[in-house]
């Protein structure tokens, strides 16, 4: 099974005009992972409930439709297996790009409203020395029957992470690669 992924969208956004932006009730299922290395901070992996339910059908090999509610230890564990594996991806990337270092620490996993998963991010970056701007990706996975699961991934970069982004970026166009 193939599975394309697109980035149509990513944002810069004050962690206060997210609140706005978000549907503070839509249920989501969610992990957060803390990022250790060189571009310290937290990442989220979101997926809106439909999403997650077409998400569990797909990797359980059921009808599309099924799944109705995460209830059982396999659907959570299939959910966070999958954003464990989008968030080390993610993260791969981000320290190839920057030639650096970045992991994910284990995930944790809950099944809840969008603004308390926002909310319990915001609690666990406010015990870290960070920005108050988060980067917002919206990620599309299509697979090959066109199907679309919509999910987001937020990135809440630290201080010295944000100096790092940006030295490196400001290399890059002042080298001319960018």
């Amino acid at each position: 099974m193939g599975i394309e992924i697109a980035v149509p969208k990513v944002e810069v956004v004050a962690i206060e005009e997210l609140q706005r932006l978000i549907d503070q009730d839509k249920i989501v299922a969610g992990i957060l992972v803390e990022l250790e290395g060189d571009l310290s901070g937290y990442l989220q992996v979101l997926f809106p409930a439909r999403s997650a339910f077409t998400l569990v059908d797909m990797l359980m090999g059921r009808t599309n439709g099924d799944t109705k509610s995460i209830e059982t230890d396999m659907e959570r564990s299939a959910l966070m297996e999958t954003g464990n594996i989008l968030a080390s991806s993610f993260c791969s990337a981000i320290a190839d790009f920057f030639h650096t270092t970045l992991m994910p620490t284990p995930p944790s996993f809950a099944f809840d409203m969008m603004g308390a998963m926002v909310e319990n991010a915001i609690i666990a970056v406010a015990q870290m020395q960070m920005t108050d701007q988060i980067i917002l990706f919206r990620c599309d996975f299509k697979d090959e029957k066109e199907l679309t699961i919509r999910g987001y991934i937020l990135m809440f970069p630290s201080f010295d992470a944000v100096k790092r982004i940006l030295s490196v970026l400001q290399g890059m166009v002042g080298d001319g690669e960018g």
